[in-house]
């Protein structure tokens, strides 16, 4: 937990830095199977000490709870951050209840442009179980390319396959929803703090 990271201010959503209170929360939304196989914890019950170790402070990772009207929605994250390539893999947690509402599209996008515009990246990766169809299609929707595959790579009742999934920053930058997003977010209201 970072209180030195930014808050960005969305169309609807709040990113701002997780904070000791949303630690139940994370435990809690963490018991979802589904959600447990597509980001790769696999499942099983985290103790408040684990959620507490994972949101340690590091240079490798920026953590923002995804919030709308005060609520706690979801987690948004860059990990693996690695300032001589300028990378970092990107990753995102919405809890069941707040799925297919547009949240996790407006949080990715939130982040990748604080990625691109803020942190300089120069490339930002993720990866998807094969059978997530949706989420990989959210992220070709925001200008994610197909990087390569890894066969058999997650466990989940059987071995799945992985999509590795890149976008580039000058992609980022020409694309439609970085334009959009510059269209709808006027420097004052986005918020670097």
């Amino acid at each position: 937990m970072s209180e030195k990271l930014a808050k960005i201010a969305g169309p609807k959503l709040i990113l701002r830095p997780v904070v000791s209170e949303d630690l139940p929360f994370f435990v809690e939304m963490m018991e979802d199977g589904a959600l447990a196989a597509f980001t790769g914890t696999y499942g099983g019950r985290f103790t408040l000490r684990e959620e507490e170790e994972y949101f340690e402070p590091s240079p490798e990772k920026v953590q923002f709870a995804v919030t709308m009207g005060g609520e706690l929605l979801g987690l948004v994250e860059f990990m693996a951050l690695d300032e001589i390539s300028r990378s970092a893999e990107v990753g995102i947690s919405i809890a069941h209840e707040h799925r297919n509402m547009g949240v996790g599209r407006e949080a990715l996008t939130l982040i990748l442009d604080y990625g691109f515009s803020v942190l300089n990246l120069q490339m930002i990766y993720l990866t998807a179980v094969e059978e997530n169809q949706r989420g990989i299609h959210l992220y070709e929707s925001l200008g994610f390319q197909r990087a390569g595959k890894l066969r058999r790579r997650r466990y989940l009742a059987g071995y799945r396959n992985v999509i590795y999934m890149d976008l580039l920053r000058e992609e980022w930058s020409a694309g439609p929803v970085a334009k959009q997003l510059h269209r709808i977010l006027s420097e004052p209201k986005r918020e670097y703090l």
